[in-house]
């Protein structure tokens, strides 16, 4: 019976996020939040060019992706954010209500509940159009969930991944004692760089942009004071009101599912 109780317990909560996550993202005409319409437009109209040079994170590698995809044509664009939003927002925490279902149903119930009680800062962030951060969330996940099956060169790609965006830092950062305690530590090093390489050209840029000489590389006399903030400041600070918790959710849940 335990673990029948522990799949419909998660099988819930699954099927909960599962509607409201659709209602934000498959069912309007457009994909809820002021960021969406940000990204639909850097699918449209930004191109090669600005990915490799531009100093913002923006357009990143899945802008890029869209762009390629959509050829121009806003239907394909939008449709693409749609099913990007929605798979970014659902599928990790899937995985993760999956690994909790194969545990106790004495650990699996409470997670689940836990999960179910939080999605208020989980749905605002999607709300918002912040899909790159539950992007982000959702790879430092899979990251997690590689590590808990012994499997270092999958973790590491996910973990690389991440770094799309800068909250990645922060992730990158707590999954390294994990990496310590665990054999295949080089593979694990080798997955980060493969995971990151798509996002390498917005780093280096970043890079340049900082230093003095970046200045004349971006075309500015001076770096960008946005830029600097965004990349360097909110790095180190997630937002608890809109839905950046979920950092300390995952935190949480892979030590349960690690000490379980």
């Amino acid at each position: 019976m335990r673990r029948p109780l522990a799949l419909t317990a998660t099988t819930i909560v699954a099927l909960y996020y599962a509607y409201h996550i659709a209602r934000l993202t498959l069912l309007p005409p457009l994909p809820s939040g002021d960021d969406t319409i940000i990204h639909i437009s850097h699918c449209l109209y930004k191109g090669v060019d600005q990915y490799l040079h531009g100093p913002s994170q923006y357009p990143n590698f899945i802008h890029l992706t869209c762009h390629l995809a959509a050829a121009g044509n806003p239907i394909y664009a939008i449709w693409f954010i749609k099913i990007f939003a929605f798979a970014a927002a659902f599928i990790p925490l899937a995985l993760l209500l999956y690994e909790i279902s194969k545990k106790d149903p004495k650990i699996a119930i409470p997670l689940a509940a836990g999960l179910a009680a939080y999605g208020t800062g989980y749905m605002r962030t999607l709300a918002d159009g912040s899909i790159f951060n539950l992007f982000s969330h959702g790879m430092y996940l899979a990251s997690l969930i590689f590590l808990h099956s012994q499997k270092p060169l999958l973790a590491g790609v996910a973990a690389g991944q991440a770094l799309t965006h800068y909250y990645g830092i922060v992730y990158l950062a707590t999954l390294l004692p994990a990496v310590m305690l665990q054999s295949g530590r080089r593979r694990f090093l080798y997955g980060v760089a493969v995971g990151f390489l798509p996002t390498a050209p917005k780093w280096v840029t970043l890079a340049l942009t900082i230093r003095k000489s970046g200045a004349a590389a971006v075309g500015t006399a001076e770096p960008p004071a946005w830029a600097i903030q965004n990349w360097l400041n909110y790095a180190y600070t997630p937002d608890l009101r809109w839905g950046d918790a979920a950092f300390y959710a995952y935190v949480a849940a892979a030590a349960v599912l690690a000490l379980a």
